[in-house]
């Protein structure tokens, strides 16, 4: 009886004590799970992506031109990979165009996937960027260089003694 009275005076503690135990369970679980999870070969091309085969690729311009963009560039190129269609991408805009403009002596070159260059081309006359941008339909050149959601930035080829 003085258990039961015990019990029902402190049911909240009771089930605090319950839902901890089964959190640190689940977590002693997940970290026993930890050491078998490795790399995905795209993040791990993009701890080095000197020389990992990303430095060029086939593309499409806003005109509808078929290009190689070369990615190599002496004090380095910022690649920002980004959608028509990402509402990040257009809350993102002036702050890559500010970091554009303020990179003196790095290139900075623009990817997108999926969008047809007429579509480009319109939408870059309403919302100019301070760089050239390419359609890259390219699913292993995107995978190598870890593109798989928008925005993103990527930094190629350069060192911190690059810098101007």
């Amino acid at each position: 009886m003085h258990v039961r009275r015990w019990i029902n005076a402190n049911w909240g503690v009771l089930a605090l004590i319950i839902v901890v135990g089964q959190s640190l369970a689940l977590n002693v679980y997940l970290f026993s799970r930890l050491g078998s999870i490795s790399a995905t070969p795209a993040a791990a091309s993009v701890v080095d992506p000197t020389g990992t085969g990303i430095d060029a690729v086939a593309a499409v311009d806003k005109d509808g031109q078929d290009t190689i963009v070369d990615f190599r560039s002496p004090n380095g190129t910022i690649v920002y990979y980004w959608s028509i269609s990402c509402v990040w991408c257009d809350r993102n805009h002036a702050n890559i165009v500010a970091l554009a403009e303020g990179e003196h002596g790095r290139r900075v070159v623009g990817v997108t996937s999926g969008t047809r260059p007429a579509v480009l081309k319109a939408y870059l006359q309403a919302q100019p960027l301070p760089f050239e941008t390419f359609v890259v339909d390219d699913p292993v050149w995107l995978g190598a260089a870890a593109f798989t959601a928008t925005p993103a930035t990527l930094l190629l080829g350069a060192r911190p003694s690059n810098r101007p």
